[in-house]
């Protein structure tokens, strides 16, 4: 949700200071410098493919017109409008497991909803993505957790998570044929094998 936001509002080409706010988050950090300025696109990639949390901070209080309480209103406010009638967002990565709600089939909607943007499309089915960052790093090269891109054909998305809460977690799209399905798996101790059993029924139910 954090992506798609910042995403339709557009200008992902402009840069945005990093509050000290979004590099407190733990504990997945991409190393972001409060005050600094880094490119919405840039940030975008880090959060989808390197589940960096302190990026997907920073883009949500910079949606949120400066804070995070405005952010989650527009979050809820869109999960309301593509129906996803289970969800109460209160993070901008997941991070809260207590006040931060959603359900697999809320998890399916949103993840429909998202593949249907074409840059959301290809930042969630790029294995490997190389930026430029600035010294003395110079360069980062960011490797998208979803390890189903490389090792189940047909996959095209779109992102594994976890918290303490909710365990083990996992959204793919896939492809066989002429079907698609999106499976999501929470609360898992075996996400990629419970996947591929879910994705088995599914196309099988499909025919």
């Amino acid at each position: 949700m954090t992506a798609l936001t910042t995403i339709e509002r557009g200008n992902l080409e402009g840069r945005i200071v990093v509050t000290p706010t979004a590099t407190r988050v733990e504990p997945y950090k991409e190393g972001l410098v409060a005050g600094r300025a880094y490119t919405r696109q840039t940030l975008l990639w880090s959060a989808l493919l390197a589940s960096s949390n302190d990026s997907a901070t920073a883009l949500a209080i910079d949606a949120g017109g400066g804070s995070l309480a405005g952010f989650y209103a527009l979050a809820n406010q869109k999960a309301k409008a593509l129906g996803m009638t289970s969800t109460t967002y209160a993070s901008a990565s997941g991070l809260d497991d207590v006040r931060n709600l959603s359900t697999a089939l809320d998890q399916a909607v949103l993840a429909r909803a998202a593949l249907r943007n074409p840059l959301f499309a290809k930042i969630v089915s790029t294995r490997t993505y190389w930026t430029k960052w600035a010294a003395p790093t110079r360069a980062k090269l960011w490797v998208n957790h979803n390890k189903m891109l490389g090792t189940t054909p047909g996959t095209y998305g779109v992102k594994t998570g976890w918290t303490t809460r909710a365990g083990g977690c996992l959204i793919v799209a896939v492809r066989r044929g002429d079907r698609s399905v999106i499976g999501v798996v929470l609360a898992s101790p075996s996400i990629w094998s419970d996947m591929a059993a879910l994705l088995d029924v599914a196309f099988n139910r499909l025919g």
